[in-house]
């Protein structure tokens, strides 16, 4: 199981989730400048689970914003891998006022039975929310296991929807006029796959050769997982023809072509109706995927990939070079031998004909690039933690056949070499991108320099974020950087201020705190939400409550009512509840409350609300409640302008008023905020302890 870390392994220019597992792209489409990334995802845990589709958006690749699950499991089966339509005549029907649909093109999984069987859902809001299609199944199992992963494509040749399936060791082609209505048109792959084993995300694509005679070839991906001696999962490809029914291989070859020689790179498709195809893979082999030291999240993508052919003396191979980082490279300056890291996210372009770069840390763990004029070399077996290997079962594959990884180069002479790291992914692209490694590596500290040998000349670039540039653990002076604490709680994004609600319930922290979730200034207040096991890694929770009639949610407070005595709950299930100041826009302030029956995640607001009224005062607010031993009850503090008064209730919703204390002692004029009230222990004796602002 995936697990925490000794540091931050999260990448800055690689899409990674929020938080739990992700791992095949789906979906990918390319719509009014904007980039849809679709991918499988487990919303509820860090490792694999019952499928949905995430969903995130991106206008230049490399910046992701984060959108609401998109299609969630249901009676057929949950949502494995699949594709998207962009269906800007209305084939299929479902535009209801002119809208151009988006169409996804599904496999769904029965858990219990293993059926899979293809499926649609619509979205007319340009992929925010999509609706499934009653007749579901569109496509029927034909009685094949490992029947899934629809790659769907508009067929010129035939005019209408084509698709091509994983079908067990081979791939199966369909044809439709209206993206329900399925009919096989043809196969490939048996006899012709040169590794027996169960193929899974195919895609087709044309890609241009450079050759004037030829223009362009079609070219069938295909992901697959081949446990044993190698234990290796690659993207196999094949280079042929498509005559708008099936695919015929032209190139053939007594070895298997890869996309890439590395570890980590697998289930890879294209955004098919971008002008050229650009391909984004998942960056974690699913070998082990389960078990990576990620903490909070598992998972990544590789950077976007511009894919095409080029003629070699052994024919036409595939060519991959980085799509979309161009305008954010930081110019690029040679270094010697021996080169101090400023950051965790660099490139290193690389000419010459032979040597060695290791990335290095202080603790003697290093990855290792070696070129020769013949072959290329990424070896990991000191990297950093390997830890995760020994949690796999060893029947799937040999522990050394996943460290160390070399290819052939279809080139001689001039390595021509690009290498993207990015604080625990390496991407490298030699000869022009004809020699492609993805490898994940997880040092116990920042590489911190690289070397060097050989005659290999080597310059460095930084990577820019939108005018400033990462800089991981260390800053240049005269550059911006990102300020974000990395053991300090803040939130995702927008503004916060004051820390509310703080209770700790079965082994959990929670914490609300003071938010305007829609910009970085302060405005109408909203409780914000997170949780934590420790304090120090916190996992973001919806907004759990928002401004009403009675006005914005300012400070309050929080109780674990275990003995159900508000009675919003039950002795089985008691409820939290919160306390808080609702601040009218007027500036009137009351005391209200809201409880929870889901452990903090919902909160409902009591109708009696305000349970405690403003007695005719100014800065009446910020209620500190907790349990009172020694009369039985509940009590609370509040800020009553320049003094506190104290409450007490038996059962949070009717109050009486028991004392006030201030000003008398105080040094300080002025109105007084958040108080807390707390008994402290001092030479053995519980002594009350008294805050505030």
């Amino acid at each position: 199981m995936s697990k925490q870390g000794k540091r931050d392994f999260r990448p800055n220019i690689h899409f990674t989730p929020e938080k739990n597992w992700n791992n095949d792209p789906n979906g990918l489409i390319y719509i009014d400048g904007i980039w849809h990334l679709y991918y499988q995802h487990n919303p509820n845990d860090v490792v694999w689970g019952p499928m949905h589709w995430g969903h995130a958006v991106s206008k230049d690749l490399i910046h992701w914003e984060h959108l609401p699950v998109a299609l969630y499991p249901d009676e057929i089966g949950t949502m494995y891998s699949g594709s998207m339509a962009y269906d800007e005549n209305n084939t299929s029907g479902f535009a209801k006022y002119g809208e151009k649909p988006m169409v996804a093109v599904y496999t769904a999984h029965n858990m219990e039975t293993g059926l899979e069987q293809q499926c649609i859902a619509y979205s007319l809001d340009q992929g925010k929310h999509f609706e499934k299609y009653y007749g579901n199944p569109v496509i029927e199992n034909p009685g094949t296991p490992d029947f899934r992963d629809p790659r769907v494509f508009w067929n010129d040749k035939k005019d209408c929807w084509s698709l091509v399936l994983a079908s067990g060791d081979h791939a199966e082609f369909y044809a439709s006029q209206d993206l329900k209505n399925w009919k096989k048109t043809g196969e490939f792959g048996v006899g012709v796959n040169k590794v027996p084993t169960v193929w899974e995300c195919t895609d087709l694509i044309r890609a241009k050769t450079g050759n004037e005679f030829d223009g362009f070839k079609w070219i069938l991906i295909v992901s697959m997982i081949h446990p044993g001696t190698e234990g290796r999962a690659n993207i196999q490809y094949f280079v042929g023809d498509f005559d708008g029914d099936t695919f015929q291989c032209t190139e053939i070859t007594d070895e298997p072509l890869w996309i890439d020689f590395g570890f980590d790179n697998y289930a890879g498709v294209t955004y098919g109706n971008y002008d050229r195809p650009v391909y984004l893979g998942w960056g974690v082999n699913p070998l082990y995927a389960n078990f990576v030291p990620t903490g909070e999240y598992s998972g990544l993508m590789t950077l976007p990939r511009e894919l095409s052919l080029c003629e070699t003396e052994e024919g036409y191979r595939l060519k991959t070079k980085p799509f979309g980082i161009d305008e954010y490279r930081a110019g690029a300056f040679p270094i010697g031998n021996q080169k101090p890291l400023l950051t965790e996210s660099f490139g290193l372009l690389v000419q010459g004909n032979f040597g060695r770069i290791a990335l290095k840390n202080s603790r003697g763990e290093e990855v290792v690039i070696e070129v020769t004029v013949d072959s290329i070399t990424v070896d990991r077996s000191k990297s950093g933690d390997l830890s995760y290997f020994d949690d796999v079962d060893p029947k799937l594959f040999k522990k050394e056949d996943l460290l160390v990884s070399t290819t052939k180069r279809y080139m001689r002479g001039n390595v021509n070499m690009e290498i993207i790291f990015d604080v625990s992914y390496l991407e490298i692209y030699a000869d022009g991108g004809l020699e492609t490694a993805s490898v994940c590596v997880y040092p116990d500290a920042p590489y911190q320099v690289v070397s060097t040998d050989g005659d290999l000349e080597v310059k460095m670039y930084t990577i820019k974020n939108r005018g400033y540039v990462y800089f991981g653990r260390f800053y240049k002076n005269d550059e911006k950087r990102d300020y974000r604490p990395k053991i300090h709680f803040s939130p995702e994004k927008g503004w916060m201020n004051d820390p509310n609600g703080m209770v700790y319930v079965d082994g959990v922290y929670h914490f609300f705190y003071q938010k305007y979730p829609y910009d970085t200034s302060w405005g109408p207040m909203h409780w914000g939400h997170a949780t934590s096991r420790d304090l120090i890694h916190w996992e973001h929770q919806p907004i759990a409550l928002y401004p009403d009639e009675l006005g914005f949610i300012f400070s309050g407070s929080a109780v674990y009512d275990t003995q159900n005595s508000s009675e919003y709950g039950t002795n089985e299930n008691p409820p939290i509840i919160a306390i808080y100041t609702s601040h009218h826009k007027d500036g009137l302030e009351q005391q209200s409350i809201a409880y929870s029956n889901d452990k903090g995640r919902h909160f409902e607001k009591s109708y009696l609300n305000p349970v405690i009224k403003n007695p005719g005062i100014s800065d009446f607010r910020d209620p500190k409640a907790f349990w009172n031993p020694v009369r039985r009850c509940w009590s609370l503090v509040l800020a009553a302008q320049d003094r506190v008064f104290f409450y007490a209730s038996q059962d949070m919703k009717n109050w009486e008023k028991t004392g006030e204390f201030g000003p008398e002692g105080n040094h300080v004029k002025g109105v007084w905020e958040c108080p807390d009230l707390f008994p402290i222990e001092y030479e053995g004796k519980m002594c009350g302890f008294l805050l505030s602002a």
